[in-house]
């Protein structure tokens, strides 16, 4: 899916349960240390998978009606989008 079309998506669904009490919000997970990462680069990049879930889930902690409206990264930055 283009980043394109996970946005309008978003945006639909938005609306759509936005009455119901319902948020909905872009969370980046971060570039996250995979088998896939390590064997695509020779570089040490990306972070733990426990520290993005641990960012994550911080992240959807803090999300509320008034935040909604942001793409937001793992460690609780706005993303330009």
């Amino acid at each position: 899916m283009s980043k394109s079309a996970l946005h309008m998506g978003m945006l639909v669904l938005r609306s759509e349960l936005k009455d119901e009490g319902i948020i909905v919000q872009l969370i980046a997970p971060g570039i996250v240390q995979t088998d896939l990462l390590r064997a695509s680069t020779d570089k040490d990049i990306g972070i733990p998978a426990d520290a993005s879930a641990e960012g994550l889930l911080r992240v959807v902690d803090s999300i509320n009606m008034e935040t909604r409206n942001k793409m937001i990264n793992y460690n609780g930055a706005t993303l330009p989008w």
